[in-house]
Parts: structure tokens; sequence; C-alpha cells
């Protein structure tokens, strides 16, 4: 059997990623596995067209397309800038980098309470324009209802679903299949279910506050705040939109709103560990180190494992030049989770302010064992390496 020539073996290779495209595209329909097959479904496209091109500049620029894919946007970065010799993005990531992302930062968690309450049925429907979800008659929604108040996320998810076959228009499925998935950390599902709650029953706040909270797990959040706000004009005093709008005003560094949000629900429970979080690393991204660290203490001293709040007490620490106390901090961190790779680097920079070369150099090391792109860890090695020579 005679092979086919170059040209032909890269058109049947490039007719097959096509067909395994279309594949993903039909099965991107699947709520559950959207974001992958997605993913799989344009890398394919784009190996397709490359190997129809033929062309060497076609193929590099797939490579680096395709590898957006399977790899992180910031190693992609830093390779450019080590190509271009570019200093200065380095120094831009030095400060960035030591800011914990909403969704990213070890030890961070959800708001403490459900988006949705169950009240018994003697409670009026018109209720769950507060966020309380009614008991319905007994039945699988029924059930579905019951297994969310007791935590049983998975089964929740199951009752919900029945549900969904006998009426797939059910605004209040929905929403149990949407919190149920959030809390599960399904933020995509979440979003989904949400939508057909509010396609269904636009002025559902129930599911405007669940969508809300999963639109900020996907890093939608622009979405957050705008479904967070829409809550809030229904009810300004609303503690879940509140923290939910502040870490995503966070996240687009919008600092000042993200602590006007967030002292809000302070001042409503100053024992509000989630909004003196958010508050903290808001202060703590615009140097007010002292309010950081009052605010972190304050999370801290209602659970001494808060792995967010030792994050940021630590960071504004450094940022004081009280060098011991972000070793403390960090070391805390890392006690409770040995891969803490950002404790690790606030570590490692602290060692090397305060002169301890080695140690510095073994922690930025031990960090890029686990974030093996942190251009952070990479400057602290390089300076740390630097110092050890001088002396």
């Amino acid at each position: 059997m005679r092979l086919p020539d170059p040209k032909s073996f890269f058109e049947v290779v490039g007719a097959a990623a096509l067909a395994v495209g279309f594949v993903f595209a039909f099965l991107a329909i699947r709520a559950s596995v959207r974001e992958l097959c997605f993913r799989v479904a344009g890398m394919s496209f784009i190996s397709s067209l490359a190997l129809f091109a033929n062309h060497t500049a076609v193929y590099f620029a797939a490579v680096f397309i395709v590898a957006t894919g399977v790899t992180s946007v910031e190693f992609l970065e830093n390779l450019a800038a080590i190509i271009r010799g570019s200093k200065e993005y380095f120094e831009y990531r030095k400060t960035t980098k030591q800011q914990p992302s909403s969704a990213a930062a070890p030890g961070e968690v959800q708001p403490p309470e459900p988006a949705i309450k169950v009240a018994p049925a003697a409670v009026p429907k018109a209720a769950r324009a507060t966020g309380v979800v009614v008991e319905p008659p007994a039945g699988p929604l029924r059930e579905a209802v019951d297994a969310l108040a007791a935590g049983r996320l998975e089964e929740a998810v199951a009752r919900a679903d029945t549900a969904l076959e006998a009426d797939p228009g059910s605004a209040l499925a929905h929403e149990i299949r949407a919190e149920a998935s959030r809390l599960l950390g399904r933020f995509s599902e979440a979003v989904d279910h949400a939508t057909l709650a509010l396609q269904a029953q636009p002025d559902d706040i129930t599911a405007l506050r669940t969508r809300a909270e999963a639109y900020r797990g996907v890093n939608r959040f622009q979405d957050a705040v705008a479904d967070a706000t829409a809550v809030l004009k229904s009810d300004p005093k609303d503690a879940f939109a509140l923290r939910t709008r502040a870490e995503a005003y966070r996240a687009l560094g919008r600092f000042e709103d993200a602590i006007r949000d967030a002292a809000t629900a302070i001042d409503m429970n100053p024992n509000d560990a989630f909004a003196l979080r958010t508050r903290a690393e808001s202060s703590r991204a615009l140097g007010r180190f002292d309010d950081a660290i009052r605010d972190a203490s304050r999370a801290i001293e209602q659970n001494p494992n808060d792995l967010f709040a030792l994050h940021t007490r630590a960071e504004a620490y450094r940022g004081l030049g009280q060098w011991e106390n972000a070793i403390r901090d960090a070391s805390k961190a890392i006690e409770l989770n040995p891969s803490d790779a950002f404790a690790l680097r606030t570590r490692a920079e602290s060692y090397r302010l305060m002169g301890q070369t080695d140690l510095a150099i073994r922690d930025a090391s031990l960090s890029l064992q686990i974030e093996p792109d942190n251009a952070f860890a990479l400057n602290t090695i390089v300076l740390a390496g630097k110092g050890s020579k001088q002396r």
C-alpha cells in the first residue's frame, strides 16, 4: 500500500482534527462538560486550519494559541518577556502576583451561609423575594429542598433533576439545582440553572444571589457585580450580595468599592469574617497595611487557621518591614498547607529582605516546584543569589 505524500497526509490529519472538533462542539450541549468540550473543539479547529495551511508562520501561531488551552496565560507571558528581555514585566509581576486572587488564593472560602434559606410551607410565597425558599408539596422537589437544607448536595442535585424531568420550566427546581451546584463548586452549572430560573421568573432574587456568586466562581466579575447590584436594589442590606459584590470589586481592582461594600456588611455584623478578609486584602492592595492587619487579625481571632487572612496579614507585615511577623504568619499557613505556594513566596521574600539568602532560595525553590512559572519566586531567587555573592 502506497503511503500518501506529506501534503495529502497533512490534509488527512487536518480533516480528522476537524471532525474531532465538530464532535466535541456537539458534546458541549451538556452543561457539565461544556467548558472542556469547547476548549478541545477550539484546539481541534485551530490544529485543523494549521494543517490545511501547511505554512511555518501558521504553525507557529497555532502552537501559541493551542498552548493557551493547555497551560496558563501567565506562563506564555513570562516566556514572551524572557524572549524580549523585558525586565519591566517582571517588576510589574513582582507587585501584582502577591495579591491573592478571588478564585485561586489558597484557603479562601465561599460566604459562610448558603444563598438560599428554606422556610416552612406556612411562610407566605412572597418571602421568596428575600432569598427564602418555601417548602413545596411532597415529591422530588420537596426532597430536593430538604436535601439542600441538610447539606446533602449531590442528593439535592439528583432530586432537582428528577423534578425538572417532570417540569422543565420549574423556577424553584432550577434554583435548588443552581445553589447545590454552586456549593459543590460546579459554578458553570450553577450559572446555567440560575439563568433558567430567571427566565421563568425574572424578578427571582434567590436565583440572582446564587448566580452572582457563581459568576464570581468562574471569574466573570463584571457579571457578578451586575447581579449582586440587582439584588441590592431590592434590599440594600442584603449581606450575601454585599459580600459577593465586594469580592468581585476586589478581583477587578476596584478596591475602594470593595472596601465600601465590605464595610457595610461589617457594620451589620462586626464578626463577618468573609467581609473582614475582603476589606483587609483590599486595604493591603492600596498600601494601607495597618488597616489590613487590623481586619485580618479580627478574622484570625475567629478562625486561627484562616489561610486567606494569614496570607493577607503576612503580606501586610512584609509591606511594613515587619519581616519576622510576616515569616510567622507565612509559616503558620505552610504548616496548615505545605503546598501553599503563596505563603512560601511571602516567607522567601521576607527571608531575603532579612539577609537570610539560603532560606529565601529554599522557600522560593519550593514555591517553584508547585508553580514553575511564577515570576515573583524566580525574581526572589535571582536577588537572593546576588545578595549571597555580595556578602
